[in-house]
């Protein structure tokens, strides 16, 4: 699982067998639209803005609509 830290930093870390199931049924209940998404969000800004450029980029926008 990649964890964003308190250094504000992504890092990835492995979990412990008992927060797994747990995990599992929050994300079914979830229903996440990707594999790529948030147990818990984050509101940094700059995580935003990425996460809002790489979305719009995978929907095909071009690089100088996506930076306006």
């Amino acid at each position: 699982m990649d964890v964003y830290r308190k250094k504000q930093q992504w890092d990835a870390d492995s979990l412990p067998d008992p927060v797994l199931s747990p995990l599992r049924s929050y994300r079914q209940l979830m229903d996440p639209p990707t594999d790529r998404w948030p147990v818990f969000p984050t509101y940094d800004q700059r995580t935003l803005a990425t996460l809002v450029q790489d979305e719009l980029a995978d929907r095909g926008e071009q690089p100088d609509v996506i930076d306006k």
